[in-house]
């Protein structure tokens, strides 16, 4: 009985060992293999030009049914060149397309400008008391202009491209000198910074002496400015017919004081080695404050009283 059934067993092994016998696997069909285009080489020569100048675009491409460049250039050959001229810095882009697909690559094109040259813009001081005057300088590169020189907010004045022009602002204000060409303006700027001061005016004198003889001079003074005036002195000097100073006097408003804008205060000076007014035939005054920064200032004049 076991002989029956190893001899069954070997039989049975050596049928699914013949060829015949093996199942046949089926084989896959060829797949088509996909060839996108190829750009060899996208260049522009040169890649820097000033506004009007000229760049060469530069390609190669191979495997592509269609090539085409954007910013207006279109569809190309295979390997070519272009020129062209930009108004602005420019990316160029080329792309190369076949039935697989397309490929694409850029290159720019700087384009630089030649704007005007301003050698300088200054001003000097460049730091004034109301009232004072500031002188504005500038140096110009002539070459290329298509428009006037112009300084802002001076208007409508005739400009040389060298030149100085004096300028008293009532407040801080920033000048700008505007120079055009055609591929735009270059502009300078400085600023004249403006300190408000105060300004006074004498009134109400009044001429006549001591009850110990000398000669007197009262009368008012009033901040006619636009800030207030601190510690306000006044000095008087008296002058005979020869122009030489016989004396001075001092006078000091009530208070010893600082005088607000819009304040008038009393004075009282004395010359106490004149003690005859015919004797004098000219008397002027300097008056002096301080500011609120500390600056002392001065203001003179001449005394009507003849």
């Amino acid at each position: 009985m076991i002989k029956k059934m190893l001899l069954f067993f070997l039989c049975f092994t050596l049928f699914l060992s013949m060829p015949g016998c093996k199942k046949k696997l089926p084989t896959s069909p060829d797949i088509p293999t996909e060839v996108l285009p190829t750009i060899t080489s996208f260049t522009a020569n040169p890649t820097s030009i000033a506004r009007g100048g000229t760049s060469v675009l530069s390609w190669s491409t191979t495997n592509a049914t269609s090539i085409s460049i954007n910013q207006g250039v279109g569809n190309v050959s295979a390997t070519g060149t272009v020129e062209v001229s930009p108004e602005e810095t420019t990316a160029y882009t080329l792309t190369a397309t076949n039935s697989d697909g397309s490929k694409t690559q850029s290159c720019t094109i700087e384009v630089v400008l030649n704007l005007p040259i301003i050698d300088y813009f200054t001003a000097t001081p460049t730091s004034i008391l109301a009232g004072e005057w500031s002188t504005l300088s500038w140096s110009v590169q002539p070459e290329g202009l298509t428009e006037a020189l112009r300084i802002e907010p001076l208007g409508n004045l005739t400009i040389p491209f060298t030149g100085v022009h004096p300028v008293s602002p009532a407040e801080t204000t920033t000048y700008t000198l505007i120079a055009t060409n055609n591929d735009g303006q270059t502009t300078s700027s400085c600023t004249v910074s403006v300190t408000a001061q105060a300004c006074f005016e004498l009134t109400n004198y009044s001429y006549g002496y001591t009850s110990y003889g000398c000669c007197e001079i009262t009368g008012i003074v009033k901040n006619v400015g636009n800030v207030t005036g601190y510690n306000v002195g006044i000095e008087f000097q008296a002058y005979n017919a020869s122009d030489v100073i016989i004396d001075t006097a001092h006078g000091f408003p009530a208070g010893l004081g600082n005088i607000p804008v819009g304040v008038s205060a009393a004075f009282d000076a004395v010359f106490f080695e004149v003690y005859d007014w015919a004797i004098i035939a000219k008397v002027t005054y300097e008056i002096t404050w301080l500011t609120a920064q500390g600056m002392r200032l001065t203001q003179t004049g001449i005394v009507p009283f003849k």
